[in-house]
């Protein structure tokens, strides 16, 4: 699971509804990125739409992805 998304998303107080609606996916495919079962490899335009959304920069999603990545040995 992709534990810095769900914080980042319970932290705007957002819904995976609203997520995947900023996303432009569907909700159940947002779920499946959360959940660590999609975009093993995360494309750069999931990844500026998730900076945009959270407000960050891409840096930051970069960085925590990488660590989700090296956390569950992914790569």
């Amino acid at each position: 699971m992709r534990c810095y998304l769900r914080s980042r998303r319970m932290k705007i107080n957002s819904t995976m509804n609203d997520m995947a609606k900023k996303l432009d996916i569907s909700e159940s495919y947002y779920s499946l990125i959360e959940n660590g079962d999609r975009q093993t490899d995360m494309s750069l335009s999931i990844i500026e739409k998730l900076a945009k959304a959270f407000g960050v920069s891409v840096q930051t999603i970069v960085k925590e992805e990488m660590k989700y990545k090296k956390e569950n040995q992914i790569g």
